[in-house]
């Protein structure tokens, strides 16, 4: 077997979203993006209203996330996030994530909130993210969910 290749990585922005309160229809769960915010070294904006996360139960636990966001950057590119991810989370954990003060106060080792980001724009000065793969561990906020979203190399 040849020599495993290094995975490298290197870190692309943070980005809060805001979120309504979900919209619950069975097994599905439908989040709605208030806003937010992109905070990074390269990219810097904010999320607009409207996106979200369309999520299916898939068991007690594990959760099929499909966020779909669009920002503005800074200096007023438009660009899509779509993320396919997962959600690990216990029943206990599952009850505090609907208390607002105590979702934001969960400690993110008692969770799993994974995503891979990639990206669309036409915007000249961006179109590197049209190349690029993520991937983002995420947080939950008392407001909504955080994402630490890193840039495969």
């Amino acid at each position: 077997m040849a020599e495993p290749l290094p995975l490298n990585s290197s870190f692309l922005f943070n980005l809060d979203i805001e979120l309504e309160p979900p919209l619950v229809l069975g097994s599905r769960r439908i989040v709605i993006a208030k806003g937010g915010r992109v905070e990074g070294t390269r990219i810097s904006g904010r999320v607009l209203s409207g996106g979200g996360d369309w999520i299916i139960a898939r068991s007690e636990d594990i959760s099929l996330m499909d966020i779909r966001v669009a920002f503005e950057t800074d200096d007023s590119a438009p660009v899509f996030m779509s993320c396919v991810g997962r959600r690990v989370v216990t029943a206990d954990i599952a009850v505090q994530l609907t208390d607002r003060e105590k979702r934001g106060a969960l400690d993110p080792s008692r969770y799993y909130v994974r995503i891979l980001p990639t990206f669309e724009t036409a915007d000249e000065r961006y179109l590197w993210l049209n190349g690029i793969v993520g991937v983002g561990i995420g947080r939950y906020t008392s407001t909504g969910v955080s994402f630490d979203v890193h840039e495969i190399l």
